[in-house]
Formats: structure tokens, C-alpha cells, sequence
């Protein structure tokens, strides 16, 4: 194999502990570390983010990149968000191209995100842990290359965002032919053995699986306006309705139709807050029949009509 004479090298520096914690509506997060970048990831829910003048919208399984100059505000419009906020140093520069771009989270990159979070409980747990002088030697050399494996993984977060930047500005048919390659080198090259061969297609399983939920929640999003069926989802995407339904609850845990009526209950309770539509165009805005059907699918959904919603809302 040829050598790999070029590298983007990203120089972590800093990087704090975080976890995923709640932030709640109509309540000024602030971020002050001048000089550190801060990557947002939005777990559950939909945040703002202002900095250096510009208004960023981060929807739920999304990722955003920003450097502080001078202080960052976090606003969450309804409901509560879980986000999971990183802030570190990194002087090389080469994170300008992942700067203020709101980016989707794919199966790779969650896996990342779940790695990242993993290493940093551990060292947690390490630092909140009562010491032992018998194993003192042990435990730090755990606490480091746990603390490597940390850098290690969020250094390719970051790389993973910088490659999906660039490969989309590929022309499409030079992507997918380096793509549909490189998946052919993985399952017949030169690592794959029959042993290997069953691991590789679960992986792939996975990924496709993955994949198809994403559509369809995007195809969901796009169709709020829509009394859409199983059917009518499955027949879009080429799939049966019965292998459809079972894919979905196991990798979301809820049902199709479920999950589409959450969505539009969302987003139903962001257009109330904007006050910008009356009640009855909402309700038409999302496919129901009448507001009547809309105000009592509401408050099922929320515990309150929908101008109780929006008094209590703007009481906050």
C-alpha cells in the first residue's frame, strides 16, 4: 500500500468534561471561555445560538461549531432540550470550514458521540472516586489512556465533520463512485476473511437501517401537512410495510404513526409561540380536518388547549 503523505492535523487542547443536561425554555444560557471553540449537540429538542452577531437554529440530532470572540447565548424556544455542549482550544485553524454550519448527526458520527461521552463518565468517575493507595499506580495508568482514547475520539469527530464538508462538495457522481469503492475494498479487500464476512453484512444491517429511519423522519418532517399511512411511507421508500414498522420501533422504540404525530404536535407548539398563524391555519398547516380535531389532539398531547399553551408559555 502507498503511502498517505498528506494529514490535517486538529490540535485539541483543553477539552472539558460534558455531558447531556437539560436546558430549559425562555432561559439565557450563556458560554464565556474567550478564545475556545464550543460544539453543540442537540440530543432531544431545538436550540438557538447566538455569536459574534449571527443566529444559528440546531435541530434535534444536530451538530454545531462556534468560536467564542466573546460570549455565547444558548435560548431554547419551547420545551426542554437535551444538549450535550463541548468547549476546548485548538490554535492550527483548520476547524474554519466546520465553523457555524449546522450539521446533521449520521450513524458514524453518533457512534463517535456515544464513544466521547463513554471515556468522559469514565474519567469522571475516576476523579469523583475515593483514591486507592494500593492501586494508585493502576488507576492512573488507566485514567491516561482512557484520557488518550477521549482526545483520540473527538479528534475524529471533528475530522468527521471536516470530511462530510468536503465530500459534499464533490460533484455527486465522483462521491458515490469513491464511496460505492471504498465499500466494496471493506467487504472483499484485503482485511475481510468468511469469518469476518457475517460482522461486516451486521454492520451494514445496521448502517442501512439507521439510514432508512433518518429518511423517513425527514420524509415525516417535510410531510407535516400530509394524513400520511405505513403504506403510503413504505411505498415511498420501496420497502414493505410490515418490515418498515418493525425497522422503525426498533431503532426509535415508538411506532411510525406515533412518532409522525409527535412531530407535528412540535411543531405545532412552535407556530403557537410565534403567534404568527391563527389556530385554524396550524391545523391545516398539519393535515387535520378541522381546529376542533386539532385543538383536542393538542391538549392531549400538551395537558392544555392551545391558547392556555401560549398564555402559559409567554408567562415564562
Amino acid at each position: 500500500m502507498g503511502k498517505v503523505y498528506n494529514n490535517l492535523s486538529i490540535q485539541i487542547e483543553n477539552l472539558a468534561d460534558s455531558h447531556i443536561q437539560k436546558y430549559e425554555p425562555n432561559t439565557p444560557y450563556s458560554f464565556k471561555e474567550q478564545g475556545h471553540y464550543y460544539l453543540f449537540y442537540v440530543k432531544t429538542g431545538q436550540i438557538q445560538i447566538v455569536s459574534m452577531k449571527n443566529e444559528f437554529l440546531v435541530q434535534k440530532q444536530q451538530l454545531l461549531l462556534v468560536y467564542c470572540a466573546d460570549i455565547v447565548h444558548l435560548f431554547v424556544s419551547f420545551s426542554q432540550a437535551d444538549v450535550m455542549v463541548f468547549h476546548f482550544g485548538e490554535p492550527s485553524g483548520n476547524l474554519l470550514s466546520i465553523m457555524n454550519q449546522p450539521t446533521d448527526a449520521d450513524s458514524t458520527v453518533l457512534s463517535t458521540l456515544a464513544s466521547i461521552e463513554y471515556h468522559m463518565n469514565i474519567i469522571q468517575t475516576i476523579k469523583s472516586s475515593k483514591p486507592s493507595i494500593l492501586y494508585d499506580k493502576e488507576i492512573g495508568n488507566y485514567f491516561n489512556v482512557t484520557s488518550s482514547i477521549l482526545y483520540a475520539a473527538f479528534n475524529s469527530l471533528l475530522l468527521l465533520l471536516i470530511e462530510r464538508h468536503f465530500s459534499a462538495a464533490l460533484p455527486e457522481d465522483i462521491r458515490f463512485d469513491y464511496l460505492s469503492r471504498a465499500r466494496r475494498g471493506i467487504t472483499y479487500g484485503t482485511f475481510s476473511s468468511p469469518a469476518a464476512a457475517p460482522a461486516v453484512r451486521t454492520q451494514q444491517k445496521h448502517i442501512y437501517k439507521n439510514q432508512l429511519v433518518n429518511q423517513v423522519i425527514k420524509y415525516m418532517n417535510d410531510n407535516l401537512g400530509a394524513s400520511l399511512s405505513i403504506d403510503d411511507i413504505a411505498s415511498e421508500f420501496l420497502v414493505g410495510s410490515a418490515n418498515l414498522k418493525r425497522i422503525f420501533k426498533k431503532e426509535t422504540g415508538q411506532s411510525i404513526i406515533h412518532y409522525f404525530h409527535v412531530l407535528k404536535m412540535e411543531a405545532a407548539q412552535t407556530l403557537i409561540i410565534k403567534n404568527e398563524k391563527s389556530y385554524t391555519e396550524i391545523a391545516s398547516l398539519l393535515g387535520f380536518n378541522s381546529v376542533h380535531h386539532f385543538s383536542t389532539a393538542f391538549k392531549k398531547y400538551t395537558g392544555f388547549p392551545p391558547s392556555k399553551f401560549y398564555q402559559i408559555t409567554m408567562m415564562k
